[in-house]
This record gives structure tokens, sequence and C-alpha cells, in this order.
């Protein structure tokens, strides 16, 4: 079978969005076949997909959902009816997109073809709803050369700000660029700043806005590994710890209520089901110690704001745990920024890297030192694993974080040994 994971994970090109509806009108416009949905966002764009998309299948809709990044394989990122589709079909429609990109004369980067698969993956099978996250910023995504019936901004942070501008304005002005001229808008309570940047974009736009109100957001208590909460007059069990989700939950349900005002059939009862059915990997993932071994929790967080809110919520509900943190971040991320909020919830933590993007760990070293961390270098993720064990008594925790590629491989090799 064709290699195509080398063609779509190649670097961006310049190229713009007109080029990108090119690529997609050489592939028969495959979007026009399914009501899609974008959702953008600095932190929990990806919880709040996965929990509309599981909302609309729990409705009876057939549903696709595109998410980045893959935590092991890359046949995660194209969903449908929450199953990946297979290896075969993922190059299948690779080859058709590279075709596509050969007629056009332009070239492409590695997200821009890959959401054209996910997108002739859906009409190939009949999705009617598509939940699409956009992969970074906004303006410029691939997503946003998609026409949309429902657009969400989830939490605002800083990230990426080599790319998007060092300020909350510039980074809430490059996602608004998902808003388009009369399509609603769902949003997260944000900063003042970020809030200001989206309620003008949505004026120029003539865009509907809702953000969630948070003082209608009730989270009761995390038992058993469910989250109870009610928000707006619905009560809900979300099998995601964190009161972070619970925020997420309740853009979910503002955005199917939108839909269903817009014609969709979507009733309480779905809404409560597929919060109750979500699935979603590496998020406050919590695993059970084998025999002679600490308890493990992962974490996706990967920037200062998601780190501060692992933080919480390991204070939250580990408050008597010793930590070791197993971390590892990409070069282009605030490691300052990140090894600062670590530093709420560990004393001790091994450094490793899981591909050509992580940072030194002898350079991450100095930023967790900085931060009053006892720092203890292992490049080798399996190594680095073993060491967090060593070092982390029985009655202990490890706290995955840093970067979703690490959460992803130990995750990995913990249902390995598990299998």
């Amino acid at each position: 079978m064709w290699n195509y994971t080398d063609y779509l994970f190649e670097r961006s090109t310049q190229r713009t969005l007109e080029d990108v509806k090119e690529l997609y009108g050489l592939l028969g416009n495959p979007e026009q076949s399914m009501l899609c949905i974008q959702i953008a966002g600095t932190n929990g764009k990806g919880s709040t997909s996965a929990m509309l998309a599981s909302i609309l299948q729990s409705a009876g809709y057939k549903t696709g959902l595109n998410t980045s990044p893959a935590l092991v394989n890359v046949t995660e990122r194209i969903r449908i009816d929450n199953k990946d589709i297979s290896d075969e079909l993922f190059a299948k429609y690779a080859s058709k997109v590279k075709q596509a990109e050969e007629l056009s004369g332009k070239r492409f980067g590695g997200f821009d073809r890959m959401t054209a698969c996910a997108l002739l993956a859906f009409s190939e099978a009949g999705v009617e709803t598509a939940v699409l996250e956009t992969g970074l910023g906004g303006r410029k995504d691939a997503v946003t050369a998609v026409d949309t019936h429902l657009t969400a901004i989830t939490s605002i942070g800083f990230d990426h700000m080599q790319y998007l501008g060092n300020t909350i304005e510039s980074i809430a002005s490059e996602k608004c660029g998902i808003l388009k001229p009369g399509v609603p808008v769902i949003c997260h309570p944000q900063l003042k700043e970020a809030e200001d940047v989206i309620r003008k974009f949505a004026a120029r736009l003539d865009c509907e806005i809702k953000f969630v109100d948070p003082s209608q957001i009730e989270c009761k208590g995390f038992r058993n590994g469910i989250t109870y909460m009610r928000y707006s007059g619905i009560d809900a069990e979300l099998p995601l710890m964190g009161s972070h989700q619970c925020v997420n939950a309740a853009c979910a349900i503002e955005m199917a209520k939108k839909l269903r005002e817009s014609g969709l059939i979507i009733t309480d009862e779905s809404i409560v089901s597929g919060l109750k059915s979500v699935r979603w990997y590496c998020r406050l993932e919590f695993f059970k110690g084998a025999e002679g071994n600490a308890d493990i929790l992962i974490d996706g967080a990967h920037n200062a704001d998601g780190m501060r809110t692992l933080a919480r919520a390991v204070n939250k509900y580990y408050p008597e745990r010793e930590i070791v943190a197993l971390m590892c971040i990409m070069k282009d991320k605030d490691a300052a920024g990140i090894s600062k909020e670590a530093a709420g919830f560990a004393r001790t933590a091994v450094l490793t890297t899981v591909n050509e993007r992580s940072m030194d760990t002898g350079l991450l070293k100095s930023y967790f030192e900085s931060a009053g961390i006892k720092a203890h270098p292992e490049p080798d993720v399996s190594e680095a694993f073993d060491e967090a064990r060593r070092r982390c008594q029985n009655n202990g925790l490890i706290v995955v974080a840093g970067s979703l590629f690490l959460a992803g491989a130990v995750r990995d090799m913990i249902m390995r040994e598990r299998a």
C-alpha cells in the first residue's frame, strides 16, 4: 500500500483559501453534500468537537468528526460515527487528493490535504453532519474554506504566537477568521479582550452570537469516572474529568440547541445520551497502576493555560498524592510558561522527547529547574516512562502532559502492556 503519510505530513506552503476551495472543487466539492460545523479556539476545541459529534450521532445523524493531531494512528483524525476510517480508505482518499493537487498546478500543505481527505471520506460514506476542528488559528485554515452552517470559538489563550501574534486581541482576530456572513457563532466565556474582538467581528459580518453563560454551569461533582453537571435546564453525565469539561459540554449544548432551531431534530434526551457516551482520550484520563506501580494520569495540556487547568484538577482530585510529572514540550511552545504552571502540582519531573519537534531535554531541564522543579532528562520516551515509575512511589501519581504526542505515546504503551 502507498505510504500516504509522508505526503499528508509535508509542511504547509504559501497558498490562499481560494486555492484550497479550488482543490475542493477539483474533488467535486465533497463538503457540499453535508451540513458542516467548524470549531476553533486555543483550548477545548477537540473536546467540544467530540461532544457535539456524539450528540449528533445520538440524534440519529450519520456524523463525521475531523480532529488533530492523532494520538497514535493518523486514521484517528477522520472518524465516522465514532469509528476511525481504515488505512486502505485513507490511502485511497490521499491518492485522489494528490491527483487533484497535480491538476491544480499548486502545492498544498499537509493539513490542507488531510482536510480534503476527511471531506472525501465523509461524502463517500453518506455523512449528514460533519464536525470539523480547526487546525491552527482560523483565518487561513483549510477548514475555513468550507461553507459552514454553524461555528464555535472555544477558550482563547496564548499559543502558536509566532503565527497568531503576541496579544489576546491578535489571536482572537485570527480565530474570528472562521466567522462567515450570517452564520451563527457559539462562544465559550472569554477574557474581555477576546470577547470584544469576537463581538466586533460578529457585528461586522451580521453573525448571531451566543456566549455560554458561566452562571448557568453547575458542576455537581465527580464520582467513579463520571462528572455530573447541569446547564440550561439539562442534567448531564460526562465520562471526562475536570470542571473545564463542563464548560466544553455547555458549549456543545448551546450548539446542539442552535442546530435544533435551524431544523435538525435534536431532543434533550439526545443531548444527554450523546454527552454520556462521548469518548475523548488523553484528557485527564486515569489509569490504575498495575501491582507495584503508581497510578497514571494522562492529559493533553500543551500550553500555559492548559497546564494551569491541569494543575487545578490535580490539586482538586489528588491533593494527597506525591506527583512525578513525565513531560515533553515542542520547540515552538512557551516552555517557561508551561514549566511555571507545572510547578503548581509537581516537584519532580522526568523530561523526554517523542519526535523531531520535541525540545531538547537539556534545554527543557533549565526551564523546569528555574521553575523550582527537580528535572531528570531522558530522551528515550520508553526509558523515561520507566524512570518516572521508578521515581514514583506506589501511592503516588505519574502525570503525563506537555504534548499530545507524548500523551498518545504513553497511552499506547499502557494499552500494549495490558493487551
